[in-house]
């Protein structure tokens, strides 16, 4: 019986190479991934407010959405090792740190998992803490407002809020009268306010909860795809990666 074509006479499996061009290729295409990756954090990250819980919710967003596209590009370093691996040099130098560097970025996208939630909560606090500033406000002024006794008080007194109703020049009923009218109307204009803030809030946490998932489930994959290609890479360079992606 004749000799099936490239049947391995040995009965072992041959290792199959890159050729070197196509190796250089994959390097440059991943390196380029790689660097539009990095350009996209280093103009999201201006201006920096690293303290800032929007901006570190901002970068978090950075880091999910363009996740998959450092993937990619990791990945094709990984598959140009094969070929280089044969030429030592500074190429196959650095595909071979960029892969090991995988690794942490795996780690990374777990860390974001927490640091997402803790600075979606201390935002949802701040914005709770700044609706609150005009009731507190009011609450203050409220008393002063009906123990003014004179107009000039009373106007001084009612120009410290904000959005405060506008006053005819001249009164037509009792100072006491036009008080009394005045706070009943700014009491019923603060608890409408109140009942929309609660509402808002209610949908702000909704949809808090609903990006923490979603970017949790996001974090959780890159961080599987990272550690895949740094794991098969620690173990037997792209060659591992290869014979997963074509048995």
């Amino acid at each position: 019986m004749p000799e099936a074509p490239f049947a391995d006479t040995q009965g072992t499996r041959r290792p199959r190479g890159l050729d070197s061009s196509l190796s250089r290729a994959l390097f440059i295409g991943g390196v380029v991934l790689l660097a539009s990756f990095a350009n996209t954090l280093i103009f999201s990250a201006f201006p920096l407010q690293l303290l800032r819980p929007d901006w570190q919710l901002r970068m978090t967003g950075s880091l999910l959405s363009f996740g998959a596209t450092a993937l990619i590009g990791v990945l094709l370093v990984a598959l140009s090792q094969q070929g280089l691996s044969e030429q030592p040099g500074a190429m196959a130098a650095r595909a071979c740190l960029i892969r090991r560097l995988a690794g942490w970025a795996a780690i990374g996208y777990l860390i974001l998992i927490p640091a997402q939630v803790s600075a979606g909560l201390r935002l949802l606090g701040e914005r709770a803490q700044a609706d609150k500033q005009p009731n507190i406000l009011w609450g203050k002024m409220r008393g002063r407002i009906l123990a003014a006794e004179t107009e000039a008080q009373f106007r001084e007194l009612l120009g410290r809020l904000p959005d405060a109703p506008p006053l005819p020049e001249k009164f037509n009923a009792p100072l006491a009268k036009v008080k009394q009218e005045l706070i009943d109307y700014t009491d019923a204009r603060f608890a409408a306010r109140s009942t929309e803030l609660e509402k808002a809030r209610s949908a702000r946490l909704q949809n808090f909860l609903n990006e923490v998932i979603r970017n949790t489930i996001q974090s959780l994959l890159l961080a599987f795809g990272f550690f895949t290609v740094g794991k098969q890479g620690s173990r037997s360079g792209a060659r591992g990666v290869l014979s997963n992606l074509y048995p």
